[in-house]
Protein backbone atom coordinates (compact mmCIF):
# COMPACT_ATOMS: atom_id res chain seq x y z
CA UNK A 1 0.00 0.00 0.00
CA UNK A 2 1.29 3.42 -0.93
CA UNK A 3 1.58 6.45 1.32
CA UNK A 4 3.12 9.91 1.23
CA UNK A 5 4.00 12.71 3.62
CA UNK A 6 5.51 16.19 3.73
CA UNK A 7 7.32 17.72 6.71
CA UNK A 8 9.29 20.94 7.07
CA UNK A 9 12.25 21.28 9.42
CA UNK A 10 13.71 24.56 10.73
CA UNK A 11 17.21 23.96 9.38
CA UNK A 12 19.21 23.70 6.20
CA UNK A 13 19.35 20.53 4.14
CA UNK A 14 22.98 20.09 5.22
CA UNK A 15 21.97 20.24 8.90
CA UNK A 16 19.28 17.60 8.31
CA UNK A 17 21.75 15.38 6.44
CA UNK A 18 24.28 15.76 9.28
CA UNK A 19 21.60 14.73 11.78
CA UNK A 20 20.58 11.68 9.75
CA UNK A 21 24.22 10.53 9.66
CA UNK A 22 24.70 11.07 13.42
CA UNK A 23 24.36 7.81 15.42
CA UNK A 24 23.15 9.76 18.49
CA UNK A 25 20.33 11.26 16.44
CA UNK A 26 19.27 7.84 15.13
CA UNK A 27 19.20 6.47 18.69
CA UNK A 28 17.10 9.45 19.84
CA UNK A 29 14.85 9.13 16.79
CA UNK A 30 14.08 5.48 17.53
CA UNK A 31 13.97 5.72 21.33
CA UNK A 32 10.18 5.62 21.51
CA UNK A 33 9.89 2.71 19.10
CA UNK A 34 12.62 0.33 20.21
CA UNK A 35 13.52 -1.64 23.30
CA UNK A 36 17.03 -0.96 24.47
CA UNK A 37 19.49 0.99 22.38
CA UNK A 38 19.63 0.09 18.70
CA UNK A 39 22.94 -0.72 17.00
CA UNK A 40 23.98 2.04 14.57
CA UNK A 41 26.62 1.83 11.84
CA UNK A 42 27.57 4.76 9.58
CA UNK A 43 29.51 4.19 6.35
CA UNK A 44 29.88 7.25 4.13
CA UNK A 45 26.39 8.49 3.21
CA UNK A 46 24.69 5.33 4.48
CA UNK A 47 23.43 4.52 7.96
CA UNK A 48 22.26 1.10 9.11
CA UNK A 49 20.31 0.61 12.33
CA UNK A 50 19.21 -2.68 13.90
CA UNK A 51 17.24 -3.30 17.05
CA UNK A 52 13.99 -4.63 18.48
CA UNK A 53 10.61 -2.92 18.35
CA UNK A 54 8.77 -2.18 21.57
CA UNK A 55 5.29 -3.72 21.56
CA UNK A 56 3.69 -0.32 22.09
CA UNK A 57 5.30 0.93 18.86
CA UNK A 58 2.41 -0.77 17.06
CA UNK A 59 -1.28 0.09 17.26
CA UNK A 60 -3.38 -2.19 19.51
CA UNK A 61 -5.24 -3.53 16.47
CA UNK A 62 -1.96 -4.79 14.95
CA UNK A 63 -0.19 -6.23 18.01
CA UNK A 64 -2.44 -9.29 18.08
CA UNK A 65 -1.13 -10.35 14.66
CA UNK A 66 2.54 -10.07 15.64
CA UNK A 67 4.89 -12.16 17.73
CA UNK A 68 7.38 -10.25 19.87
CA UNK A 69 10.28 -9.60 20.10
CA UNK A 70 10.36 -8.14 16.59
CA UNK A 71 13.80 -7.46 15.18
CA UNK A 72 14.06 -4.59 12.71
CA UNK A 73 16.71 -3.35 10.35
CA UNK A 74 16.63 0.17 8.99
CA UNK A 75 18.82 1.72 6.33
CA UNK A 76 18.97 5.29 5.09
CA UNK A 77 21.12 6.18 2.13
CA UNK A 78 21.64 9.78 1.13
CA UNK A 79 21.98 10.43 -2.58
CA UNK A 80 22.36 13.33 -4.95
CA UNK A 81 19.12 13.76 -6.80
CA UNK A 82 18.23 15.65 -9.91
CA UNK A 83 19.55 19.02 -8.71
CA UNK A 84 23.08 17.61 -8.42
CA UNK A 85 23.17 15.18 -11.36
CA UNK A 86 24.44 17.80 -13.79
CA UNK A 87 27.56 18.24 -11.66
CA UNK A 88 28.64 14.95 -10.04
CA UNK A 89 31.48 16.77 -8.24
CA UNK A 90 29.10 19.20 -6.53
CA UNK A 91 29.78 19.99 -2.89
CA UNK A 92 26.06 20.43 -2.21
CA UNK A 93 24.44 18.22 0.39
CA UNK A 94 22.57 15.16 -0.84
CA UNK A 95 18.97 16.01 -1.63
CA UNK A 96 17.39 12.56 -1.76
CA UNK A 97 17.08 10.02 1.04
CA UNK A 98 16.21 6.41 0.34
CA UNK A 99 15.02 4.54 3.44
CA UNK A 100 14.17 0.87 3.87
CA UNK A 101 12.71 -0.65 7.03
CA UNK A 102 12.33 -4.41 7.35
CA UNK A 103 10.89 -6.33 10.29
CA UNK A 104 12.03 -9.93 10.36
CA UNK A 105 9.26 -12.00 11.94
CA UNK A 106 6.40 -9.81 10.74
CA UNK A 107 7.36 -9.97 7.07
CA UNK A 108 6.97 -6.19 7.04
CA UNK A 109 8.82 -3.92 4.65
CA UNK A 110 8.60 -0.17 4.21
CA UNK A 111 10.39 1.30 1.20
CA UNK A 112 10.55 5.09 1.20
CA UNK A 113 12.17 7.66 -1.05
CA UNK A 114 12.11 11.28 0.00
CA UNK A 115 13.45 14.44 -1.55
CA UNK A 116 14.73 17.52 0.23
CA UNK A 117 13.96 21.01 -1.01
CA UNK A 118 15.54 23.90 0.79
CA UNK A 119 14.11 27.38 1.27
CA UNK A 120 16.62 30.22 0.87
CA UNK A 121 18.91 30.41 3.91
CA UNK A 122 19.10 34.19 3.70
CA UNK A 123 15.78 35.90 4.43
CA UNK A 124 14.64 38.55 2.02
CA UNK A 125 14.86 42.16 3.29
CA UNK A 126 12.27 42.69 6.01
CA UNK A 127 11.75 38.94 6.59
CA UNK A 128 12.91 36.95 9.60
CA UNK A 129 12.29 33.48 8.21
CA UNK A 130 15.18 31.14 9.06
CA UNK A 131 16.45 28.42 6.76
CA UNK A 132 14.10 25.49 6.33
CA UNK A 133 14.07 22.24 4.45
CA UNK A 134 11.01 20.32 3.31
CA UNK A 135 11.14 16.54 3.12
CA UNK A 136 8.56 15.04 0.78
CA UNK A 137 8.31 11.27 0.97
CA UNK A 138 6.58 8.60 -1.06
CA UNK A 139 6.61 5.04 0.15
CA UNK A 140 5.21 1.57 0.00
CA UNK A 141 4.31 -0.55 2.99
CA UNK A 142 3.91 -4.29 2.49
CA UNK A 143 3.17 -7.13 4.89
CA UNK A 144 3.51 -10.63 3.46
CA UNK A 145 1.50 -12.69 5.95
CA UNK A 146 -1.14 -14.97 4.42
CA UNK A 147 -4.75 -13.97 5.15
CA UNK A 148 -3.83 -11.09 7.50
CA UNK A 149 -1.28 -9.07 5.49
CA UNK A 150 -3.70 -6.57 3.98
CA UNK A 151 -5.47 -6.05 7.34
CA UNK A 152 -2.15 -5.30 9.04
CA UNK A 153 -1.12 -2.99 6.18
CA UNK A 154 -4.35 -1.00 6.52
CA UNK A 155 -3.98 -0.65 10.31
CA UNK A 156 -0.32 0.41 9.98
CA UNK A 157 -1.17 2.98 7.30
CA UNK A 158 -3.67 4.53 9.71
CA UNK A 159 -0.71 4.90 12.11
CA UNK A 160 1.72 6.45 9.56
CA UNK A 161 0.70 10.09 10.10
CA UNK A 162 1.15 9.66 13.86
CA UNK A 163 4.65 8.25 13.29
CA UNK A 164 5.51 11.06 10.85
CA UNK A 165 4.38 13.67 13.41
CA UNK A 166 6.49 12.02 16.14
CA UNK A 167 9.54 11.86 13.84
CA UNK A 168 9.04 15.51 12.86
CA UNK A 169 8.90 16.50 16.55
CA UNK A 170 12.10 14.61 17.47
CA UNK A 171 13.97 15.88 14.41
CA UNK A 172 12.88 19.49 14.94
CA UNK A 173 13.83 19.28 18.61
CA UNK A 174 17.23 17.87 17.63
CA UNK A 175 17.88 20.46 14.92
CA UNK A 176 16.91 23.42 17.11
CA UNK A 177 18.92 22.30 20.13
CA UNK A 178 22.62 22.11 20.83
CA UNK A 179 22.41 18.39 20.00
CA UNK A 180 22.83 19.12 16.33
CA UNK A 181 26.32 20.43 17.04
CA UNK A 182 27.53 18.60 20.14
CA UNK A 183 26.15 15.12 19.33
CA UNK A 184 24.60 14.30 22.71
CA UNK A 185 21.49 12.17 23.07
CA UNK A 186 18.16 13.93 22.84
CA UNK A 187 16.72 15.10 26.15
CA UNK A 188 12.95 14.88 26.55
Amino acid sequence: MDFSFTVTYPASACALVAAVLDPSFQIARLSGLSTGEPHVNVTGNRIDVTGYFAEDAFPDKVRGYLSFPLKFSYCEELENGTSNEANPHSTQCPDRIHSVLTVDAAHLRVDLTSTLSEAPSTPLPGETTPASVTRTGHGTLSVSIPFFGSTIEQKLLEHVQELVAAEEHVTTQWLTSTHSTDHHALDD
